[in-house]
């Protein structure tokens, strides 16, 4: 029978292989949340605490068109996200040369370093929901806008420099260079991207 540290170690290592194959875009596979969330289960029982339901996902509902059945998603940003908080708050590290090498390190000890990284994760999921979210607007205004106008220039590109940011300022100062640079008032600016 395997100890506490061994069976967490077990997650720990599963939860690494969903994150390095985890899909793209809109997730619309219910076994991958539900893979995910017995996994929460199991870090629940294995612990003999509830702690660790705060990672579960929130699903969102689409439709195809005005006719079709709604379907449930998650989107891909947040689902790393939350694996990524997960691993760190395990007490793992993800630096860059551990993840080449295939290298795994895993301590079960949880301290202020591991919140710290959590805390990172997190920001960073946001920031990802807040590049999705821009990109779904700035999709449905691009239909909107002329071709060849400033307007549309500014947004294409914009959806092209939103893969480069890393922090709420970099977004800003995306947008505002970019519409500075083209002429855009802030008030243009805001009503495309509203």
């Amino acid at each position: 029978m395997k100890n506490v540290n061994e069976e967490m170690k077990d997650v720990y290592l599963r939860l690494r292989g969903y994150l390095k194959h985890a899909p793209e875009g809109h997730i619309k596979k219910p076994e991958v949340w539900n893979t995910f969330h017995d996994e929460i289960d199991e870090l629940n029982r294995i612990t003999d605490t509830e702690k660790y339901n705060r990672f579960r996902l929130e699903l969102s509902t689409g439709r195809f068109s005005s006719l079709s059945e709604p379907y449930s998603y998650i989107d891909s940003s947040m689902y790393k996200g939350k694996l990524q908080a997960l691993i760190y708050q395990l007490g793992g590290d993800d630096d860059a040369d551990k993840q080449a090498s295939g290298d795994i390190v895993f301590s079960p000890t949880i301290n202020n370093n591991n919140e710290q990284r959590q805390t990172q994760a997190q920001s960073q999921a946001v920031i990802n929901q807040m590049r999705v979210d821009f990109e779904k607007i700035i999709d449905e205004k691009i239909k909107e806008v002329p071709e060849g106008s400033d307007e549309r220039k500014f947004l294409d590109k914009v959806k092209e420099m939103l893969k480069t940011v890393k922090s709420y300022s970099d977004i800003l100062k995306l947008v505002l260079t970019t519409g500075t640079t083209l002429g855009l008032s802030a008030v243009k600016i805001a009503e495309l991207l509203s």
